[in-house]
């Protein structure tokens, strides 16, 4: 996956380059490596945000907040959350909501 990374980068592929890097992510995150998952992901994220494909940035940032929970840090985790609620558009005014927020960190925190 590194390499389909690399070529996407190489050809100017940025919503291929963000894929790869997303798959990245998850793989680190599978193995243990929280730190190059963690790149990988907020990588993937600046390129889905400089696209403009808000959808799928939320996605990696909801993957980047559940495995910072599972690996215990559930202060790191909610704040990947929160990154994911300040680019989700409110269904009523389009604009970002961050009104979940205070049902995620009870979640976190076992309230």
């Amino acid at each position: 996956m590194r390499r389909a990374q690399e070529i996407a980068a190489a050809t100017g592929n940025r919503a291929g380059e963000a894929k790869a890097l997303g798959n990245l992510g998850s793989l680190y995150g599978q193995h243990g490596d929280v730190a190059q998952a963690e790149d990988c992901y907020n990588r993937s994220v600046a390129i889905l945000r400089e696209l403009g494909d808000h959808e799928s940035a939320e996605a990696v940032l909801k993957a980047l907040s559940d495995l910072t929970l599972k690996r215990g840090n559930w202060l790191d985790s909610f704040l990947h959350y929160d990154r994911k609620l300040a680019i989700s558009p409110s269904p009523t005014s389009g604009k970002s909501s961050r009104s979940g927020w205070p049902v995620r960190l009870k979640r976190l925190i076992g309230l």
